[in-house]
């Protein structure tokens, strides 16, 4: 014998269900974004806002190299180089800081990511990874701040996005 229910809306509680989780997961996600802000590092002694080294050449603090040279070694060996080599001069102390922020695509809005940098500020992936040593220097050392401030979170994901969920009446 089959049973009738009436009034049982599946897609509707369904739908608010996901809606919930993904506000969990943004809450989340900000507070990601606030602990990475606040272990990344920024020049000692220096503070938020300051420019620290001055730009010369063009206005937006680029200048520009005319590079000429014969390589010992390798495929281009004994053939002349030559290329334009732009480089940034201006810094600011806290650039990397504030490049830090969640991005959620309106396509796919569970598809939340943290990203530190841009194309100005090119230099998060050195500070979160450091750099190998090199035959002209020791390299950057690794000073970590989206790794570590996810780690943090971590053991709260489950739990903020079920509470976000329970908020709801039909969960119980």
């Amino acid at each position: 014998m089959a049973v009738k229910i009436t009034g049982l809306k599946i897609k509707e509680t369904f739908d608010a269900l996901i809606d919930a989780a993904i506000q969990g997961a943004n809450n989340i996600m900000d507070e990601h974004v606030v602990g990475a802000r606040q272990l990344c590092p920024s020049r000692k002694g220096v503070s938020v806002g300051t420019q620290y080294r001055k730009p010369y050449g063009d206005a937006k603090g680029y200048k520009f190299y005319d590079v000429l040279f014969k390589p010992g070694k390798g495929r281009h060996k004994g053939q002349v180089v030559n290329f334009i080599a732009k480089t940034q001069t201006g810094r600011v102390s806290g650039e990397l800081k504030a490049t830090i922020r969640k991005v959620s695509r309106y396509d796919r809005p569970s598809n939340i990511r943290v990203y530190a940098g841009t194309q100005d500020v090119f230099w998060a992936r050195w500070t979160e990874y450091g750099t190998a040593s090199t035959g002209w220097g020791k390299g950057v050392p690794r000073q970590s701040f989206l790794r570590p401030s996810f780690q943090a979170i971590k053991p709260k994901v489950q739990e903020t996005i079920e509470s976000e969920m329970r908020k709801h009446p039909e969960v119980k």
